[in-house]
Parts: structure tokens; C-alpha cells; sequence
């Protein structure tokens, strides 16, 4: 084990992307590529998901797939979303080591960024005392 864990931030392949490198990167940790990933990087501790998205059966759906005996659930980005917010359960549920939330830098007045905050602040603090 390192002295800090070392992951892998996957951009993911979304339904209906087919190209790599014209609709998606290619070359990442895909999910049709992440047991080569975890074959060929063995100092890599978890390979992450970028999820990019607010449809909680798309969220349940990735973190299942990257959820492996090899690999822990491990969400490295979401979008800072109140719908994001309970997929953070659902990455707990999968015995996951962790869920960060991206993009909080937003305009902090508009309503939309207050529900997401109030949403995420509230998993949290269920957290903290863990």
C-alpha cells in the first residue's frame, strides 16, 4: 500500500458513445477496459469514475460496474447537483471508499447551487461523526 492511495479519474464511456477518441477519450479506464487497467496497473489502489450525470440508474448502474472485487466503488467527480446527492448511499451500499463532489464553485446566490449544498452538506454531517 502507498503511504497515499493512488487512483485513476475515468472519463466515462456514455450510453450511446461508440467512437473512442471522436465521442470519448480513448485509452482510459473504461468500463471495457478496467480489467486491463487493473492487470497492467498494479500500483494504481482504485480506479475512480467521473460521473457526469444526474440520472440516479445511470449513477447506480457505473458504480456497479466499477464496483469489483479488485476494485472499490470510488466516485472521483460528480456533478455538484442535489440529484447527485444520493448516489453517495449507493457508493457506501457498494462498500466504497469515497464520493467527491465537483463544480461547488458555482455562483453561490443562484438556487439551484443553494438545494445542491443543502443536499450534499446534509450527507456530510450524517458522515461526520463515522
Amino acid at each position: 500500500m502507498n503511504p497515499l492511495p493512488l487512483y485513476v479519474n475515468t472519463w466515462l464511456r456514455y450510453k450511446g458513445k461508440r467512437y473512442p477518441g471522436m465521442d470519448y477519450p480513448s485509452g482510459g479506464a473504461t468500463v471495457n477496459m478496467v480489467a486491463l487497467w487493473r492487470a497492467a496497473t498494479p500500483s494504481i489502489n482504485f480506479i475512480g469514475t467521473d460521473i457526469d450525470t444526474n440520472d440516479y440508474n445511470e449513477d447506480t448502474k457505473v458504480i456497479g460496474q466499477y464496483a469489483r472485487q479488485d476494485n472499490p466503488a470510488w466516485v472521483s467527480e460528480t456533478g455538484f447537483d442535489a440529484a447527485t446527492a444520493p448516489s453517495l448511499f449507493h457508493v457506501l451500499g457498494q462498500g466504497g471508499v469515497g464520493f467527491a463532489v465537483f463544480g461547488m464553485d458555482g455562483n453561490p446566490e443562484s438556487e439551484a447551487n443553494r438545494v445542491a449544498g443543502a443536499a450534499h452538506a446534509a450527507n456530510f454531517k450524517l458522515l461526520g461523526p463515522m
